[in-house]
């Protein structure tokens, strides 16, 4: 299930739910597969480059769903059976990187809304201050 805080979007294809996550690894490794920031990647789906969205589908999918989704022609593929289920690729690209641009702004401006901790996990945080020595 996706979860919005995290900038994760749902597309779901025949039954079943994909989750795209622009998690720091995969954003990482779809600039390193165009060699070009993810702003130049962004420019090349606006700019309707089909081998661009290839891409970002890719690596959207690739932290929740690497074992299926392994190649470019994979993503194609699973385009493909987006595209016959009726789900504007487009729109879920956008979408997921809209939830992490609005995530971003919460958060600057102090109004974020995180989910409650789960039971047993800690809310202890690890972004405490460190104590100098």
């Amino acid at each position: 299930m996706a979860n919005q805080y995290r900038g994760e979007a749902a597309v779901t294809i025949g039954g079943r739910e994909y989750t795209l996550r622009p998690s720091f690894d995969s954003l990482c490794e779809l600039e390193t597969l165009i060699d070009a920031s993810i702003d130049a990647a962004l420019k090349q789906v606006n700019e309707g480059r089909l081998s661009g969205l290839r891409a970002v589908v890719w690596a959207l999918l690739h932290e929740c769903h690497g074992a299926d989704i392994r190649t470019l022609k994979d993503a194609s593929n699973w385009i493909e059976a987006a595209s016959d289920a009726g789900v504007d690729v487009f729109e879920a690209v956008y979408r997921c990187f809209q939830l992490n641009i609005d995530a971003t702004i919460q958060e600057s401006a102090g109004t974020g809304n995180p989910p409650p901790a789960q039971a047993g996990t800690s809310t202890s945080s690890s972004s405490a201050p460190v104590a100098s020595a």
